[in-house]
């Protein structure tokens, strides 16, 4: 069981921000390295997130402080952000996994002739439909 944080709430920015490194470590098994930028800008933009939603742990709320007001994370704050951050990750894997038929198909095309059109994009996609569902599942 649990309660999605941001149901209903745009995520496509972190989502795309934790595909690279979800990509990586389906293709190629272990833990993506190198991915550093990105986890920056996931983690920041999922920051920004949290304080515009206010979401907060209940000692937080008992002591009437929200994250925005706090100059650095609290440990608690910080288990919060890697929670969603994880759950982030996994729903980009699933993204791609799901996705993988598309994804190949395209990727073999790219590296044939180092483009691709519109028009065979738009082909691939009736060859291989694109599942969403993973996103209509964030929990």
């Amino acid at each position: 069981y649990c309660v999605p944080l941001f149901e209903g709430k745009p995520i496509d920015q972190i989502l795309g921000l934790m595909g690279g490194k979800a990509s990586v470590e389906i293709a190629y098994g272990g833990v993506a390295t190198g991915c550093d930028s990105d986890l920056e800008k996931a983690e920041k933009a999922l920051t920004e997130l949290l304080q515009k939603e206010g979401y907060q742990s209940f000692s937080l709320l008992d002591k009437g402080v929200g994250l925005s007001e706090h100059p650095t994370p609290t440990n608690e704050q910080n288990i919060i952000l890697s929670y969603e951050l994880e759950r982030c990750l996994n729903k980009a894997k699933e993204l791609i996994a799901t996705n993988r038929e598309f994804l190949d198909a395209a990727m073999k095309k790219l590296q044939e002739q180092g483009y691709l059109l519109a028009s065979e994009i738009e082909r691939m996609r009736k060859e291989h439909p694109l599942d969403d569902s993973p996103l209509r599942r964030f929990c």
